[in-house]
């Protein structure tokens, strides 16, 4: 399987210059899989239902699966939507599945409402693919015990064994490893099950907060965590790896 992770600078607000600013990095790209990050075109930081009313990425859906057409491929990129934080996954016929963010952060809290729950999706050839949104791995409101591995502990209960996230991650880091350390200690649980994980983050700034980038690919085997791959804290493109889903 040929994965594809998009990592970029999205300029707050501007959709179309950001969806175009995607359709130009993925020139030349023949990939399996594609993540891009939460509000991906977007941008992360409104203040307010109203100033996040006139910004609902509608288009997104179409704007994938136009892409998965195209490559031939799954793809899974966020947006908002009325009120929700979200991602879609699709393949070339279309939706297969929507999630909405399950944990919000502080940010998410002045505009959107948490989603049901947490997911996944039985896809004929790649098997159970779990989803999540950048603060899922977190613990709930960061008031949960850390121990309690939420995210972590319900797809492993649930079977996922490709797991996507979408994220908006923050961070001053400089060093990638920090932060892809802290991703594989809050998905420790699954750590026994041998799965795959593909993590989007972004890069840039929106006013005083910086995204941390680290984009990557994690696989365990035999009870431990392996990088396959990463990016960087500020650059921009396509990450693509080819691995064996276990």
């Amino acid at each position: 399987m040929r994965v594809g992770v998009l990592q970029m600078d999205c300029q707050f607000r501007e959709i179309e210059k950001n969806r175009q600013k995607a359709d130009r990095m993925l020139e030349g790209v023949s990939v399996d899989l594609l993540v891009l990050p939460e509000m991906a075109f977007t941008g992360y930081c409104f203040g307010s239902r109203d100033d996040i009313s006139g910004f609902m990425d509608h288009r997104t859906i179409e704007w994938a699966t136009e892409v998965a057409m195209r490559l031939d491929c799954l793809v899974q990129v966020g947006y908002p939507k009325p009120w929700r934080n979200s991602i879609c996954l699709v393949d070339k016929s279309g939706l297969l599945l929507e999630y909405d963010k399950h944990f919000l952060y502080s940010q998410d809290e002045h505009w959107a409402e948490e989603g049901s729950g947490f997911t996944n999706y039985r896809h004929p050839v790649h098997g159970c693919v779990g989803v999540g949104i950048c603060m899922d791995v977190n613990p709930y409101k960061f008031e949960a015990p850390f121990e309690d591995f939420e995210f972590a502990n319900w797809h492993k209960d649930n079977g996922s064994k490709l797991i996507l996230l979408s994220n908006n991650w923050l961070g001053d880091k400089l060093d990638p490893m920090e932060t892809i350390q802290y991703w594989a200690i809050r998905l420790d649980p699954l750590r026994e099950k041998d799965v795959t994980v593909v993590i989007s983050n972004r890069v840039g700034r929106e006013g005083e907060v910086r995204f941390c980038g680290s984009s990557c690919v994690l696989q365990s085997r035999n009870s431990k965590w392996h990088l396959l791959g990463c990016m960087d804290t500020v650059q921009e493109g396509v990450l693509v790896l080819d691995l064996s889903l276990q």
